[in-house]
């Protein structure tokens, strides 16, 4: 297993536990209650790269 599907596998559980608390981290917090848009965006492309990451990389 190399080290990038790792990497991607640490990101999609983070994503995960981020859509279960319904908070997430880029720059700053960023709530799901407060900022819904942003949240599933953020989260979407915490998703898109640990996909790429698992999918692309050997």
């Amino acid at each position: 297993m190399s080290i990038w599907k790792i990497v991607g596998l640490c990101l999609l559980i983070w994503a995960f536990i981020d859509i279960a608390m319904g908070r997430t981290f880029l720059h700053r917090s960023i709530s799901r209650a407060e900022e819904p848009m942003l949240f599933w965006t953020v989260a979407a492309g915490w998703v898109a790269v640990a996909s790429t990451l698992l999918v692309y990389y050997e």
